[in-house]
């Protein structure tokens, strides 16, 4: 029988150790991979999986834009949902097709988010100077009160206040809004509150006009 010696066996205990730690830190770390989100393959190695390209399940999508009921939830608006939905959204019966051609600025058949806002701008600048000033933002909550106003009493309350934000301009409520709005501490908003408090919100800079980048739809 061959005779190791003792340098050449804690020479061998060392290579064995070290390979024994190589092992565990490899398994280690492919598990803490595999804990923050990666999947790993034995042939090709790791892969992110990135949120942003997960396909939403049905429940988490939207079900409308800017007001605009998305029945086939592809966040986009054809023309067929704009005419079905235009009369509640703008309180106007008269905007037909030339106005969903105008609003289509890709001419795909389709308004996304971006062109669906501008349509919004150009539609209540009355004047057509590029800015909203307090009587066209008055004509916008004109429009939409109603719409928002669920239990139809001629108020907002919170969840009214959330539920519009949501639907309507794509925004979260803040809850601090429903304080420092209520001017007279009634727990609800009128529509001179809504008026005085949409405007103020949209005018970040406090010039008296809202212009195109503070129309936040």
């Amino acid at each position: 029988m061959m005779k190791i010696s003792k340098t050449n066996f804690f020479t061998l205990l060392t290579i064995t150790s070290y390979t024994v730690l190589l092992i565990a830190c490899n398994t280690g770390e492919q598990g803490s991979n595999q804990q923050d989100g990666e999947a790993y393959d034995d042939t090709e190695g790791y892969s992110q999986t990135q949120d942003s390209e997960r396909e939403l399940p049905d429940n988490e999508k939207k079900d409308g834009i800017q007001g605009f009921e998305d029945s086939d939830n592809d966040e986009m608006i054809a023309e067929n949902e704009f005419e079905e939905n235009v009369d509640k959204v703008y309180a106007e019966e008269n905007m037909d097709e030339e106005v969903f051609d105008e609003w289509d600025k890709n001419q795909d058949e389709k308004l996304d988010e971006d062109e669906l806002s501008e349509g919004a701008f150009s539609y209540f600048d009355d004047n057509e100077n590029n800015v909203l000033e307090e009587n066209e933002v008055n004509t916008y909550v004109d429009n939409y009160f109603s719409s928002w106003d669920d239990n139809e009493d001629g108020y907002l309350n919170e969840e009214e206040l959330t539920s519009g934000f949501d639907f309507y301009l794509d925004q979260e409520f803040d809850p601090r809004y429903m304080k420092e709005w209520d001017v007279n501490n009634d727990d609800r908003l009128n529509k001179e509150e809504i008026k005085n408090g949409i405007f103020a919100w949209w005018d970040s800079d406090e010039s008296g006009e809202i212009e195109r980048d503070e129309f936040s739809i």
